[in-house]
């Protein structure tokens, strides 16, 4: 179809036999010869790489614009540094999602890539909200390409064909080099639940990139990979999918993506709604589930707790990597915490089981992949409690010496916030009450507030 855009890659998709659909305007590559499975498993096991220029790049620049971020972001990013990258979302008044996002700090401005399907809405809000401010809001989307290299084998891959030292870029950082003469803007971010990076550079020289990392991948197992098997991953994984486990009828608290939201931040739009959100008990949450009978879940299908409907199917599949129809659903809160429910599919009800989020998590570095009980359980982590410090319930330690109170968090919540890539402390002098919020540590799955355990004031920090 001549309306649908096509990216830079789009030759080499159909040298490559893959079937082109079209998606969010784009026509996009569906799946290759391998098939969505074998895909799906590549990633999982060695890697894959995916086209993904569909997604919306925006280029911010001029001098409101960390006022601006203040404003129409939930994350804070008062103290971000060229380098860092944080995934947020946009909310209107209300505090349902207009869309999620990831934002980059260039040295020369910031970078906004958002979900394709929400492109042009997204542009007009930002531009209307920046009216009458120094910003300047560029839409570079069909000037670029942008790539997303993977698995387990990425830093291996990256640093290989770009010579760079990719294993030294940490999680949600960023980093520039250069391919065939041109800029290529690196963050270690995804959207498939394992390691790896998204690689933003011109449009002209994205599908040469594209064509020497799979070369030299290929003999290691690296798959082309379609948007069959982003979903499928995505989905194992949890990570949310606008239309789908956010929307415009969906708010980040029943979405489970509160630690998204940076509540000490008193000018986003949308916070006094999100607050009165977080405080009271939500009505209906997020969860997961897997089928105890044999069934595929598709988004939109009916979730029932014996006769009464409870709630709607979100997204749903089988997983390659577990062998399992699996899914998760907006339910009634109370619903979330039982043991399972049915799906009505194709008439017939069938049972589901409620399980932890996420399905499926990525091996640590020794290459321990922990169970749903090691995940959710604190008391199987092994960790030994100091018997001379004081604890609070939100998970900070106090360790007094006279009028000097030092305070940290556990190594369980560290342990729970895994890689942290964050860390914004209050300033020498400000002054707290007992159970304010003093800091917040941010992570590549969370991000969460230290509270203080004790009124004071502020006389040293570590960072």
């Amino acid at each position: 179809r001549p309306s649908m855009l096509q990216t830079g890659l789009y030759d080499l998709h159909v040298a490559l036999q893959a079937r082109m659909v079209a998606y969010s305007g784009w026509s996009m590559p569906v799946q290759y010869a391998a098939g969505p499975i074998k895909e799906h498993l590549a990633v999982r096991k060695a890697g894959g790489l995916f086209d993904v220029s569909h997604m919306a790049r925006l280029e911010l620049r001029g001098t409101g614009v960390a006022d601006f971020l203040l404003r129409v972001l939930t994350r804070s990013v008062a103290r971000r540094k060229p380098g860092d990258a944080v995934y947020s979302l946009m909310t209107y008044g209300d505090g349902t999602v207009i869309d999620d996002l990831i934002a980059v700090r260039k040295e020369d401005g910031w970078l906004l890539v958002a979900n394709a399907v929400n492109r042009h809405k997204d542009l007009e809000w930002l531009r209307r909200q920046a009216n009458g401010q120094d910003v300047d809001i560029v839409d570079v989307t069909e000037q670029t390409s942008m790539l997303a290299v993977q698995g387990p084998d990425a830093v291996r891959l990256v640093s290989q064909v770009l010579r760079i030292d990719a294993g030294s870029l940490r999680r949600f950082k960023a980093r520039t080099t250069t391919w065939e003469s041109k800029s290529v803007l690196i963050t270690r971010t995804g959207y498939t639940g394992e390691d790896g990076f998204e690689l933003v550079l011109p449009r002209t020289v994205g599908s040469s990139l594209f064509q020497h990392l799979l070369e030299t991948g290929s003999p290691r197992g690296w798959l082309p990979c379609g948007l069959a098997a982003r979903d499928s991953l995505r989905l194992e994984a949890c990570l949310p999918l606008y239309g789908h486990e956010i929307s415009q009828e969906i708010n980040p608290v029943e979405a489970d993506l509160a630690w998204a939201v940076s509540f000490r931040n008193p000018r986003f739009i949308g916070r006094d709604a999100l607050l009165k959100a977080w405080l009271e008990p939500p009505t209906r949450r997020l969860c997961a589930f897997r089928m105890e009978d044999q069934g595929v879940p598709r988004a939109g299908y009916a979730v029932y707790d014996q006769e009464r409907r409870i709630g709607t199917v979100t997204s749903g599949n089988k997983s390659p990597t577990l062998d399992q129809f699996i899914g998760m659903a907006l339910c009634d809160a109370s619903a979330t915490q039982t043991e399972g429910f049915a799906v009505e599919i194709r008439g017939r009800r069938l049972s589901a089981l409620v399980v932890p989020k996420p399905f499926y998590s990525r091996p640590d570095s020794a290459g321990r992949q922990l169970d749903s009980q090691q995940a959710h359980h604190p008391t199987m982590t092994g960790f030994s409690v100091p018997s001379d410090l004081l604890y609070a319930s939100t998970h900070e330690w106090c360790d007094r010496q006279d009028d000097v109170v030092t305070v940290g968090i556990t190594d369980y919540a560290q342990d729970q916030l895994s890689d942290v890539v964050f860390v914004e402390l209050p300033e020498v002098g400000e002054d707290f009450e007992t159970g304010q919020t003093m800091a917040t540590v941010e992570s590549v799955k969370a991000a969460a507030d230290i509270y203080a355990p004790v009124a004071g004031r502020v006389t040293e920090v570590n960072g």
